[in-house]
């Protein structure tokens, strides 16, 4: 039998960025199906079809519906093509890269993993903020429940209008200015 080290906590934490990626994609492709489509949703029916198509799309297709649908901030582009480059390198080619096997390599994987981690942070952050804009200007008064029900939500939710929003309109430079 071969005998190898295996480090838990390497796993623990590549399990845990898969976890936070495919949350990631949800938000981006959430806020694309509300807040970000062209014409807007008129029925659910609109909304499943959009949702079948969108969701059949890589992150890579997401991002280049996203440029083509709004106008983007130059920076946000630039953070979206590395963060892209960085998922694509974890997803498709992270143990041809990075050799789990040496300390090096284990560095190295947990340093992708750490720019995954912020750039998620960064991106959930950015589209949920969309979505909040949006429910408010939609009429949507779920997260006003919340916020009453929760103190914790509503800081969150409170933290998300005062800062996040301004930010994410920043991105979109206008999101409902379409190019």
């Amino acid at each position: 039998m071969i005998e190898a080290e295996f480090d838990q906590e390497l796993y623990a934490q590549i399990g845990f960025i898969l976890e936070m990626l495919q949350f990631t994609e949800g938000a981006i492709m959430t806020a694309m199906h509300l807040a970000l489509h062209e014409q807007g949703l008129s029925s659910i029916n609109e909304y499943e079809s959009l949702e079948g198509i969108l969701k059949k799309m890589t992150l890579g297709r997401l991002l280049k519906k996203l440029r083509a649908d709004v106008k983007l901030d130059s920076d946000f582009e630039d953070f979206a093509e590395s963060y892209l480059a960085d998922r694509n390198e974890f997803i498709h080619r992270s143990f041809k890269l990075h050799d789990v096997d040496t300390p090096e390599g284990r560095q190295s994987m947990l340093n992708l993993i750490y720019r995954l981690f912020k750039g998620s942070e960064r991106l959930t952050e950015i589209f949920v903020a969309v979505l909040v804009d949006w429910s408010g200007q939609a009429g949507f008064t779920v997260l006003n429940s919340l916020a009453s029900a929760d103190p914790e939500a509503a800081n969150y939710i409170s933290t998300l209008k005062n800062e996040s929003v301004p930010i994410a309109r920043g991105v979109f430079q206008g999101y409902k200015e379409k190019k």
